[in-house]
């Protein structure tokens, strides 16, 4: 089971900088910088949410549901304090909930593709 969770989430780190970074490239040259970097910045916090309730299941999944519940709360209020420099600023606002969006797709992309996950 840890083995092929470690190749699901190499597959999804490096899908995410691959396909972010691309999305990222022509954003930029259709729109402008700041949204390209905003977005990036909303898969990069994906990311890091996958990578956080992964380890953290990993880790306490029958010893301590506490630590769970608070890894939990803290991915949600880590979301929400990276999208608040943005808050007045739709146009930067759908960029970041895009690349969240963005993140959740090449998780579901790669959790159907890798060998044994489903």
């Amino acid at each position: 089971m840890s083995k092929e969770m470690n190749n699901l989430e190499r597959k999804i780190t490096k899908y995410d900088m691959l396909v972010g970074l691309f999305m990222s490239l022509i954003i930029s040259l259709v729109f402008s910088f700041k949204p390209a970097i905003v977005f990036f910045l909303g898969v990069i916090v994906g990311m890091l949410n996958y990578l956080a309730i992964s380890f953290s299941t990993k880790r306490w999944l029958h010893k301590n549901k506490i630590l769970i519940l608070t890894t939990s709360i803290l991915r949600v209020l880590l979301v929400l304090i990276v999208i608040l420099p943005f808050i007045h600023n739709i146009i930067l606002v759908l960029s970041y909930l895009v690349g969240i969006i963005l993140d959740q797709g090449i998780r579901l992309y790669c959790t159907l593709t890798v060998e044994g996950s489903v």
